[in-house]
């Protein structure tokens, strides 16, 4: 009677153990779950149908990384074993999310970077001279602020270099013309007056500027420049009756050149012409026009 019930046990047993190896092998056997990251939402299905399991979506997320419709994650992850039938969730990617353009202008570069760094935007950067716009700053931004762009987008930076540098031109000796045309090309300002100058003896040649030739200065920097009228010019002076010596010294102190011409006095009976060691006479004539340099002679008597 033993042996009849242990001999039905053992035929229950195998008949259990066949069916599940039926089951486990041929029913329902485990499978691996595919890799799906990055496939599309048709391509996943199709990989999961082929290994008989089946796709459920989750609510997409975000994602900066994988396209939109495409696989996130999945869960079970990939390797698992899984019997067929069996599910597998999906989260599809809903692409880059769209956020409002930040405000960077005038910001300097390292704040307006960090700025835009949650974002994870690719930025790139240029530089410009500007007028307004401190060096390091952000002169420009494209998109412009408040533009609806997805985050992980292209953002062009443009950072001010400040006022552009320009050179001095060497502007001695030029006319007045010359010297504005140089002065227009190194994009400065030129303010001009003109005064007599024994330097720059040739009217309308520049005598000096403000500024050295060379000097490194703001593009827009007024030069002050002095054109030359000439040599100064005065009017002759009177020293007629001055001591020769006297006249002589005052003539020079005005830059002329001074001969002395000593004539012999003329005797007239009781009478005699002329005074010794005076002026007596002086050429040019006082109140003529003269500039410095000019010669003067002037005309005494001897003994």
């Amino acid at each position: 009677m033993l042996s009849a019930i242990l001999l039905t046990l053992l035929l229950l047993a195998g008949v259990a153990g066949g069916s599940y190896a039926v089951w486990d092998r041929v029913i329902a056997p485990l499978e691996g779950v595919p890799r799906l990251v990055g496939l599309p939402q048709d391509q996943a299905f199709a990989a999961l149908q082929e290994r008989g399991l089946s796709l459920v979506a989750a609510d997409p997320v975000h994602s900066l990384d994988v396209p939109e419709g495409a696989v996130v994650s999945s869960d079970p992850a990939a390797g698992t074993q899984l019997r067929r039938g069996g599910t597998v969730t999906a989260v599809l990617s809903a692409g880059p999310r769209s956020v409002a353009m930040p405000q960077v202008l005038g910001l300097p570069e390292e704040e307006a970077l960090a700025l835009l760094a949650p974002h994870a935007f690719e930025v790139s950067r240029d530089e410009a001279f500007s007028d307004d716009v401190p060096r390091g700053q952000v002169l420009a931004q494209a998109p412009e602020p408040d533009a609806a762009v997805d985050e992980g987008a292209g953002v062009q930076l443009t950072i001010s270099l400040g006022i552009e540098q320009v050179e001095v031109p060497n502007l001695a000796g030029a006319t007045r013309e010359e010297a504005e045309a140089l002065l227009a090309e190194a994009k400065l300002t030129g303010d001009f007056r003109e005064e007599y100058s024994d330097e720059v003896p040739e009217a309308g040649r520049v005598v000096h500027a403000s500024l050295a030739p060379g000097q490194t200065v703001d593009k827009g920097t007024t030069v002050e420049v002095v054109v030359s009228l000439g040599p100064v010019t005065f009017a002759m002076p009177d020293v007629r009756g001055d001591a020769i010596g006297d006249g002589k010294a005052a003539l020079e102190a005005e830059g002329l050149v001074v001969e002395v011409v000593a004539r012999e006095r003329t005797v007239f009976g009781p009478f005699v012409r002329g005074r010794v060691g005076l002026v007596e006479e002086q050429l040019p004539q006082p109140g003529e026009t003269v500039e410095r340099g000019d010669a003067v002679t002037l005309y005494t008597y001897s003994e």
